[in-house]
């Protein structure tokens, strides 16, 4: 048994297609055959693949122990566009276009951050396919696809009317943001000049703009309260206040984060803490409206 096992997976693995051949001919085969399969679609063997894929005892869902992605998964991410198609395009055979890995990273997530257009295009045909789901850092398929700087691949998401270029992450981060981050200018300019993008970042009126900025000290201080309120019970004004407060700074210069915080403490020599000074930094280019402020600000 362990050596049939061992004999299937290593020649699914180097792509042994006559090897294989033998071993499924037999009527009883002692290995794991969704293993093997998962191996063959690693590599991009597709003949393999392919005959893996006519046996009943196959699971196309099945994942690696040790990675715990599947036969797709790994396919997309290493650009095997022949055994994507195979894995897609297979009668009888339902294989999971969303799953997640550790991370939450979907197949159409790896095609994206390595560039893989007819994969990703692949993939958008399908009716089932989630096109903006998000990894555990919060980042969709177009995100990263800016960020690495595959303008191809964010050509055909943006061409969805499911996905959207302002989409932010928990850090306050777009698509855009990222682009400029990376250097990458014909991202940036295909973004920037997205009939979509244009209408939401650029279709406010300088009135609008105007009254944010007006009250936008307002709407910060307010929701840092009610978070103080909910999450200390008020111990972060009660440290604070004999220094002013926390200090609201808005800064110019950052680019890939809505802020942060920063605080330091004076204490005397028995320990006792004498002042405690806090400051929030937020970004203007992101932090830019009422929703921003809390939504991606803490």
């Amino acid at each position: 048994m362990v050596r049939n096992s061992i004999t299937l997976h290593q020649a699914a693995w180097t792509g042994d297609e006559a090897t294989v051949r033998t071993i499924l001919s037999r009527s009883k085969v002692n290995a794991d055959t969704s293993l093997a399969l998962t191996y063959a679609a690693y590599k991009g063997h597709d003949r393999i693949v392919r005959l893996l894929l006519c046996r009943e005892d196959v699971n196309p869902n099945a994942t690696e122990p040790n990675d715990e992605a599947t036969p797709l998964l790994y396919a997309a991410r290493n650009g095997h566009e022949a055994v994507v198609r195979l894995l897609l395009g297979q009668s009888g055979v339902d294989v999971d276009v969303n799953f997640r890995s550790d991370r939450g990273r979907t197949p159409i997530w790896w095609a994206a951050a390595y560039g893989h257009g007819g994969i990703v295009g692949m993939l958008l045909s399908r009716k089932d396919i989630e096109p903006e789901a998000t990894d555990t850092f919060s980042l969709t398929p177009l995100m990263i696809a800016a960020k690495q700087g595959h303008k191809a691949v964010v050509q055909l998401l943006l061409d969805r009317d499911d996905v959207s270029p302002e989409f932010r992450s928990h850090h306050g981060l777009t698509a855009l943001l990222l682009a400029e981050y990376g250097g990458h200018e014909a991202i940036v300019r295909l973004l920037t000049n997205n009939s979509r993008h244009h209408r939401s970042c650029r279709g406010r009126s300088v009135q609008d703009k105007i009254a944010f900025n007006k009250r936008k000290d307002t709407l910060a201080r307010k929701f840092l309260e009610r978070l103080d309120n909910t999450v200390t019970g008020g111990k972060i004004a009660a440290m604070t206040a004999s220094t002013g407060g926390v200090r609201l700074v808005w800064n110019k210069n950052l680019r890939t984060t809505a802020g942060f915080a920063k605080w330091r403490k004076k204490v005397k020599s028995t320990g006792r803490i004498l002042r405690v000074y806090a400051c929030i930094e937020l970004s203007e280019r992101v932090v830019d409206d009422d929703g921003t402020v809390c939504k991606s600000c803490f």
